[in-house]
């Protein structure tokens, strides 16, 4: 093969393998940019431990990730402003704190922003019926980030998990 045709050849070749690079930089949706640009990026996991995990039955896995997406929800709903937490707590924490802005005002502070709440510890309580989840919450504040923690006492009220009792640091 002479010196020419190897030349078209790589050429043609190194096109090849920049088309899909090329390409890609026109393919990103403009509708979600926003959003991909400051997603949070996980850059190491908390664990809750091996013998934990291997303690666990199914039903207690499953209850827990319940009891997660309930918190999640709960906090979704409350910075919603069109948003109910009703459905997430027991009756005697509604009763306690009757609207979403009394619910949040009790947990937050104004001018907050709450921006992602995750879970990193748990207890089973009274043979299954509640649990307590350990959480951070990342919230704006004042134009700054900040970091709190908190725990929330969650209560099985016949099938569903409901928030019973939750303090937080924000």
């Amino acid at each position: 093969m002479s010196t020419t045709t190897q030349r078209c050849v790589s050429g043609l070749l190194w096109i090849l393998l920049m088309l899909p690079l090329l390409g890609s930089a026109a393919e990103i949706d403009k509708a979600t940019f926003p959003k991909r640009f400051v997603q949070p990026m996980l850059v190491s996991e908390l664990g809750i431990g091996e013998d934990r995990v291997a303690a666990l039955g199914p039903a207690q896995m499953s209850d827990l990730l319940e009891a997660r997406a309930v918190l999640g929800d709960f906090f979704k709903n409350l910075e919603d402003p069109k948003g109910s937490v009703k459905r997430y707590v027991t009756t005697e924490f509604a009763k306690a704190t009757p609207t979403r802005l009394a619910t949040r005002k009790a947990l937050v502070a104004d001018e907050t922003t709450i921006l992602e709440v995750a879970v990193f510890d748990f207890q089973l309580l009274a043979g299954g019926k509640s649990l307590e989840l350990s959480y951070y919450v990342v919230v704006m504040a004042e134009g700054a980030l900040a970091v709190s923690e908190g725990k929330a006492d969650l209560t099985k009220v016949e099938v569903l998990w409901r928030i019973s009792k939750i303090t937080a640091g924000t």
